[in-house]
């Protein structure tokens, strides 16, 4: 058995299993593919740092609807977490959240 490891963004990714030119990755969830089989590995945590005299530093613990985008340190555009990050922001801003909470 032969293995190769590469580090890929997330549609490139996608396009090798596709083509067959990768047997699998590991990637962030959800992928809007119904042709290829998925299963959740873990849950990571979602971690907030604050800057001194952040306005939300005097919070004991934040909501997701606390934070905006401009409010979050972003991967490159292609990543896959930049865009679960900055849906975050959005979704929870127009739905008031969830109740999830960030502690710092």
């Amino acid at each position: 058995m032969h293995l190769t490891f590469e580090e890929l963004q997330t549609e490139v990714m996608i396009e090798k299993i596709r083509n067959h030119s990768l047997d699998l990755g590991i990637i962030v969830t959800p992928i809007d593919d119904l042709n290829i089989a998925n299963h959740v590995l873990f849950y990571e945590p979602f971690n907030v740092y604050l800057s001194k005299g952040h306005p939300l530093l005097s919070q004991k613990s934040l909501d997701e609807k606390d934070l905006s985008s401009e409010d979050v340190l972003l991967l490159n555009e292609g990543h896959c977490f930049r865009e679960q990050s900055l849906s975050l922001c959005r979704n929870k801003k127009k739905s008031g959240g969830d109740g999830s909470q960030f502690h710092l």
